[in-house]
């Protein structure tokens, strides 16, 4: 009952969209330089991310509540302005080619944080990532590291690695 991404070979191919060039600056900013332009950046981010699905109008409000530099909020807590760049840049990704970018920044850097129960659960915190239900990953509550090779590409190129687990961490995660 999922949706399905559908794209034809004459689609674009957008390497970086607009948005995420912001949340990666503001994500940078604030990790090298003292966030000072990070709110600004952030705020294009989010601005671009409302432009990209036709809905440019909506953003102003949003970045004047609950989603206001600085004032997100995760089951009570305050979000540091770190993790405010992250979810933000995670949630632009839900439109278009871009959720694979999703699944690299959420081993990259542990955003959002895994819930410890499944979302049905009345303890659940809104914005947590869940281990979904019908995983067959062993030993449960495992998420993904890496993704697979393809049978064609181990079968057809000898200097393609071994093999590995989707549960053993990447190379740089090691």
């Amino acid at each position: 009952n999922a949706a399905v991404f559908v794209e034809t070979p004459l689609d674009p191919v957008d390497f970086l969209s607009v948005a995420e060039s912001y949340f990666l600056q503001a994500e940078a900013d604030l990790r090298y330089f003292g966030g000072l332009k990070a709110q600004s950046l952030y705020e294009s981010g989010v601005t671009a991310a409302f432009t990209a699905t036709g809905n440019a109008s909506a953003a102003p409000g949003f970045l004047a509540g609950a989603y206001a530099w600085g004032a997100e909020m995760e089951g009570g807590v305050k979000l540091d302005l770190l993790s405010q760049v992250l979810r933000q840049k995670w949630a632009s990704f839900a439109f278009g080619c871009h959720q694979i970018e999703g699944f690299l920044d959420r081993n990259r850097t542990g955003f959002p944080v895994q819930s410890p129960v499944y979302s049905t659960d009345p303890s659940y915190i809104p914005g947590q990532f869940v281990v979904s239900s019908t995983s067959v990953l062993s030993p449960a509550g495992q998420l993904p590291q890496r993704l697979p090779y393809p049978y064609d590409e181990l079968s057809r190129n000898t200097n393609a690695p071994p093999a590995s687990a989707v549960t053993d961490p990447v190379w740089w995660a090691k």
